[in-house]
């Protein structure tokens, strides 16, 4: 069982996402990013159900930033497999 963690850089430093997964007992999944949008966020957590990778008892936690802060690709693992494509076409 896997608790799925998402949002900025608030949950992508080291700290809480390491005690709730040790508590509960669950491997954690850490998807966070520094400065990363909410779009980016979903993305990640779409390619993460996609790739058959969610299971029924797996726990998502996401920690929503401000929905100021715009998508900005960082590397090929950011976009959806379609999105990937259309990229590379």
């Amino acid at each position: 069982m896997k608790i799925i963690t998402l949002g900025c850089s608030l949950t992508h430093m080291p700290g809480v996402k390491e005690t709730l997964s040790e508590a509960i007992g669950y491997q954690n999944i850490d998807l966070s990013q520094s400065a990363g949008s909410n779009m980016l966020q979903a993305r990640r957590l779409y390619n993460f159900i996609i790739n058959n990778e969610f299971a029924p008892s797996d726990i998502v936690t996401w920690q929503i930033t401000s929905f100021h802060r715009n998508p900005v690709r960082l590397r090929d693992s950011d976009c959806s497999a379609f999105e990937l494509q259309k990229i590379q076409q």
